[in-house]
């Protein structure tokens, strides 16, 4: 029995180069923001960069690949070299959903102009247009998710952090419990289907309603 159907096989390929560029760049927002606010460990371990080596796990992106889900290597920081750590720590976390979700507007504005350059003949008498095409609305698509996704206040996620920093001090405890059972909350989630369905309706009411937006200025 194959796992992948020809069209699964090539739009793996297709969206490879978006995931590689999600991740790499999610990273690196991470080590870029913590080195600006005074932490070198990032630097030290050689994570100030968008070079996809020094950011893929293996494992978590052949998890991407086959399972729908997966991770990179995180970016290990020392808050006792930040200002103020409960704020510091958060800017960093949100450093990463935030990057994504400035590639995924960069991804809009290449679909508004390819589609304004393009004849719409050419999607379906041209492969290559109209892979063009699925290469961008995946590159948008794709980078939605990874914001909402990383948002998410479950650890290990970047939006646990974000809470961390909003909880009010001497919440140690709960944090604890929050940093020992998030990981199978999340687990739960992804096995269960649950979180494509928080998910879903949220980055494809986002894409239909840019798309109808489409129609309009087109």
């Amino acid at each position: 029995m194959e796992l992948f159907s020809l069209q699964d096989w090539q739009y793996m390929l297709l969206t490879l180069p978006i995931l590689v560029m999600a991740l790499s760049f999610h990273e690196y927002a991470h080590a870029y923001t913590a080195d600006k606010l005074g932490d070198p460990t990032p630097k030290k371990q050689g994570r100030l960069t968008t070079n996809p080596l020094k950011h893929i796990n293996l494992f978590g992106f052949l998890s991407f690949l086959l399972l729908g889900f997966g991770w990179a290597r995180p970016v290990r920081t020392d808050s006792t070299y930040f200002e103020k750590p409960r704020r510091d720590l958060a800017l960093v976390a949100v450093s990463g959903p935030l990057t994504n979700l400035f590639l995924a507007a960069l991804f809009a504005v290449a679909i508004f102009i390819f589609f304004r350059m393009i004849n719409p003949m050419l999607l379906q008498t041209s492969i290559a247009a109209f892979l063009a095409g699925e290469f961008l609305w995946s590159g948008f698509y794709l980078n939605l998710v990874f914001f909402f996704l990383n948002m998410l206040p479950i650890p290990p996620l970047d939006g646990s952090r974000l809470l961390y920093s909003l909880l009010p001090k001497g919440s140690d405890g709960a944090i604890i419990i929050l940093e020992r059972y998030g990981i199978f909350v999340l687990l739960f989630l992804i096995v269960s289907g649950t979180l494509g369905k928080i998910l879903g309706p949220v980055v494809n009411s986002i894409v239909v309603k840019y798309a109808n937006l489409l129609v309009v200025l087109l």
